[in-house]
């Protein structure tokens, strides 16, 4: 004979402790037998019983609102906290579905669809959903309560530091520029981006004031201080001028920002540097060219200046003898210092001899020249000078000459050998000589 529901008179199933229909309590979970209308406790063995919530003429087929079981789920960009209240028989329908929630990620997205728990025979409740509630208003139950919040901390802040660092060459807590490709479309749209950079470089390591000198040192040393920058300074809404010190405005930090992930975007066009030409322009053609052609300038490696010769011989000559022994991007993710050993050590496998000893010149032409790399050769001779003391990978034979040191040649070897494995195991065919 079958038996229904107390409280809604719906049929109910021969197992189980819960009506399908309204979620109210219908046998007792420790000895099975049916409870009385608005028992509080089973007459057989008298374990309490959980109070049930069935509203007056209240449809709750496809809702369980009123029902004993209740999640709250909150979400924001930066953290997520849920909420549940819940039975014992209902913890074993939805923990995997609870785990998912708590360990999937949070979105940026500001919209999150609900997540529904479809039927489950198993289950007490017919169906559960989820939805993103701005306000709770749970009344009190006695039953057991699952409570855990996760915080997750922006990792903008750290990324962008590390970002920094491979631009930026910290050297007796100055900031030296390594990168010098910032993507910029002319000379002034460079001194904007440099400085910007400059001063979120500084703001990330707790130093948001930078005196005006410095600032000046780092465009002087990369050829771009010129009245142009000055006036900008001078006048621009990024920055905020303090006496003789400068700092981001609100408007400069977010450019600085977009900067940096410009910078690391491989399919963001780089029109200028400090190290090549300005963008060809239509110019006026001399008298019996054909107007229609713009005048076009020889590419550049230093500010303005053409290769050395010597630096364009040796990198033919590296080229022809040691194609793709040198992956461009290893030397590319290399720091400053990192770029001029695997220069010095590239021209010693071309001519051990008298002509591995080159000029900070000669060497920051060679790496452009051979693995389309830009240094800036001031800044690359500073960087050198330290790490001979330091490593004993560089010898300074004296003036702007160096020669890489066998203690060098053996570490770049091995950062070319550990680039080449991890490009085999990912599917790649590098090789080393």
């Amino acid at each position: 004979m079958s038996e229904s529901c107390p409280y809604c008179d719906s049929e109910l199933p021969q197992q189980g402790f819960y009506c399908p229909r309204c979620a109210s309590p219908v046998r007792c979970k420790a000895c099975g037998e049916l409870l009385l209308t608005d028992a509080a406790a089973c007459v057989y063995c008298g374990s309490a019983v959980l109070a049930p919530n069935v509203g007056a003429g209240l449809d709750t087929t496809r809702s369980i609102g009123n029902a004993p079981n209740k999640i709250l789920l909150k979400e924001t960009r930066s953290s997520r906290s849920l909420e549940a209240s819940f039975s014992d028989s209902a913890v074993d329908g939805i923990s995997a579905h609870l785990s998912f929630l708590l360990a999937a990620g949070i979105s940026h997205s500001t919209y999150r669809p609900p997540v529904e728990l479809k039927k489950d025979p198993t289950s007490p409740v017919e169906q559960l959903s989820l939805t993103a509630l701005q306000d709770s208003r749970l009344p009190p139950t006695d039953t057991i309560e699952a409570r855990h919040s996760v915080r997750l901390e922006s990792s903008d802040a750290g990324d962008d530091r590390e970002r920094l660092e491979r631009i930026f060459l910290s050297e007796g807590g100055r900031l030296l520029l390594q990168e010098t490709r910032l993507k910029a479309k002319s000379k002034r749209n460079y001194v904007i981006r440099l400085v910007c950079l400059f001063l979120y470089a500084h703001e990330l390591r707790e130093n948001p004031s930078v005196s005006r000198s410095s600032v000046n040192e780092i465009l002087q040393s990369n050829g771009v201080n010129d009245g142009n920058a000055r006036h900008w300074i001078a006048n621009c809404d990024e920055l905020v001028r303090d006496k003789d010190n400068l700092r981001l405005a609100a408007m400069g930090r977010e450019f600085a920002k977009t900067i940096l992930t410009e910078v690391f975007d491989p399919s963001f066009p780089d029109e200028w540097t400090p190290s090549s030409s300005s963008r060809i322009r239509n110019r006026t053609a001399p008298v019996g060219d054909d107007p229609e052609k713009p005048t076009q300038r020889k590419k550049a490696s230093r500010s303005g200046t053409q290769p050395r010769k010597e630096a364009i011989v040796l990198a033919n000559a590296w080229k022809e003898q040691f194609p793709g022994v040198v992956e461009q991007s290893l030397v590319f993710d290399q720091p400053l210092v990192g770029r001029g050993l695997i220069g010095l050590w590239a021209i010693w496998k071309i001519d051990s001899g008298d002509r591995a000893t080159v000029s900070r010149v000669v060497l920051a032409d060679f790496v452009a020249a051979a693995f389309d790399v830009s240094v800036n050769d001031r800044n690359l001779e500073r960087s050198l000078k330290n790490e001979g003391p330091k490593t004993g990978r560089v010898r300074h034979v004296g003036g702007t000459c160096f020669r890489i040191t066998e203690s060098g040649i053996k570490y770049v070897e091995s950062q070319i050998r550990d680039a080449s494995t991890i490009t085999t195991s990912s599917g790649g065919h590098a090789t080393t000589s």
